[in-house]
């Protein structure tokens, strides 16, 4: 993939809820059906259910007649059980994935400190997501979520990015990453961060590795530094710039570490006001504080996991000229499914039945590009079979 983006992009139309509940901060309107819409919400009641049920209506809103494809939820640690609002309000579909990333704090377009920050994505844009126990294992976590997704990897035909989220920290992020890299390939697009519980499937688990991946009718930039001044944020920031393009919306994980040393002095505001000036008042922008950090230095970079780090995806909607998935490609794991792993078999759940030339099926072969997995009657993948 290079760095040149093609296709039209979206003009992202700001949208401002007024709101004692909760801002809707953003929402963008399809130029073409196979856009990408983008809607952002946030909330500061103290409470965590009620914010984060305002920040998903909000976010729900800006979406219009769309329905969410995807949607990413953010929380502080400790207030994890306010992730199962989400369903309550993404509830007019299955083919919605919801997932949440708890993190130290958060911050939006609108500044830090927001108790619940809530994105949904709709259009040409898909996700599938694979759960695995990593044991203190973190390599063969990493590795085990890359099998889980590897069909879905091979078989969409447009851009592809994972992001990992993990009950780990640095440096064990990095192990994560490299299993992750020795099933998928150093070119692999990934970005993420450690932050302790996962929330997807409507379960909170700890003790675990979630890869969301993004497929669908988008390009990304990417910028990633180590280091604990402002200088760091704004290194990465021109790393991941497309020149005078400007993104459709930017998704940035920052180090716990950074925000204690720049809270020392005014550096947390000088960072957040050189976020603000890199994406201007129309391109909304998303991020957190975590315990270790994963992406790539630059488009052609390979990605590794570091902490002290500010890295940052530019995601640029545009118009596919394909279909994301082919009807004529091999079969692929369904996209509402997830993977636990459980010794060496992958034990998928009603909404990831395996798919095979349209039909569902317990039993078998799943085929993709890169060979064949034996599947058991149980509707279990047999590892390294």
């Amino acid at each position: 993939m290079s760095a040149k983006i093609k296709g039209k992009h979206l003009k992202v139309v700001r949208a401002m809820v007024l709101s004692t509940m909760a801002f809707c901060l953003f929402a963008n309107k399809a130029m073409a059906a196979n856009a990408i819409v983008f809607g952002m919400g946030q909330s500061t009641l103290t409470d965590s259910a009620a914010a984060m049920t305002a920040a998903a209506s909000a976010a729900k809103t800006a979406l219009g007649a769309n329905t969410a494809k995807v949607v990413l939820a953010w929380v502080s640690k400790g207030q994890e059980a306010a992730f199962n609002q989400l369903s309550t309000v993404f509830a007019t579909t299955s083919a919605t994935n919801i997932f949440g990333i708890p993190d130290s704090n958060n911050f939006t377009t609108s500044g830090r400190g927001q108790t619940a920050v809530v994105v949904a994505l709709a259009g040409q844009i898909n996700s599938a997501y694979a759960v695995a126990a990593h044991h203190n294992n973190y390599d063969s976590a990493g590795s085990n979520v890359a099998a889980a997704l590897k069909a879905v990897q091979t078989g969409a035909t447009d851009s592809k990015l994972t992001i990992l989220i993990g009950d780990d920290n640095c440096p064990l992020d990095s192990n994560v990453v490299n299993g992750f890299l020795s099933i998928l390939g150093k070119s692999a697009w990934v970005n993420g961060g450690s932050c302790g519980k996962v929330f997807a499937d409507g379960k909170i688990d700890s003790a675990f590795i979630l890869g969301i991946l993004l497929y669908g009718a988008f390009d990304c930039t990417f910028g990633m530094e180590s280091g604990e001044d402002v200088a760091t944020a704004q290194s990465a920031l021109s790393n991941a710039q497309n020149g005078a393009t400007a993104p459709t919306f930017a998704m940035i994980f920052d180090c716990v570490s950074r925000y204690k040393n720049l809270s020392e002095g005014n550096e947390l505001v000088e960072e957040m006001n050189a976020i603000k000036q890199t994406y201007g008042a129309t391109t909304p922008f998303f991020g957190g504080y975590y315990l270790g950090e994963i992406g790539k230095p630059n488009l052609n970079s390979t990605a590794y996991g570091f902490g002290g780090c500010f890295s940052v995806t530019n995601f640029y909607s545009r118009v596919a000229t394909t279909s994301v998935v082919p009807k004529s490609t091999p079969s692929v794991i369904s996209q509402h499914g997830i993977t636990k792993f459980s010794g060496s078999t992958s034990q998928y759940r009603l909404n990831g039945s395996i798919v095979k030339s349209g039909n569902v099926q317990s039993a078998g072969m799943i085929v993709s590009k890169q060979g064949t997995q034996n599947v058991n009657a149980n509707g279990e993948i047999v590892l390294g079979k």
